[in-house]
């Protein structure tokens, strides 16, 4: 049984930002880890300027660099 939980993998989620979250806005990373969101980007995803993939893809471009390579 220890053997399933090491090699279990998790499948790839889009990243995601919990709005209603108790501590403010909350940004999930398609990883799994958890970022809290500035007031700036509260703001800029508020008036449409911004979104969880493309904070995602600014302060974690290994994310990304990862996600490219697995869909080859």
């Amino acid at each position: 049984m220890t053997q399933d939980l090491i090699e279990a993998r998790r499948e790839p989620q889009p990243a995601t930002i919990i709005a209603g979250h108790i501590d403010g806005p909350l940004l999930v990373y398609s990883d799994g880890q958890m970022h809290w969101l500035s007031v700036w980007e509260r703001v800029k995803v508020a008036l449409g300027l911004d979104n969880a993939n493309s904070i995602q893809n600014r302060k974690r471009p290994d994310l990304r660099a990862h996600r490219e390579g697995e869909g080859r």
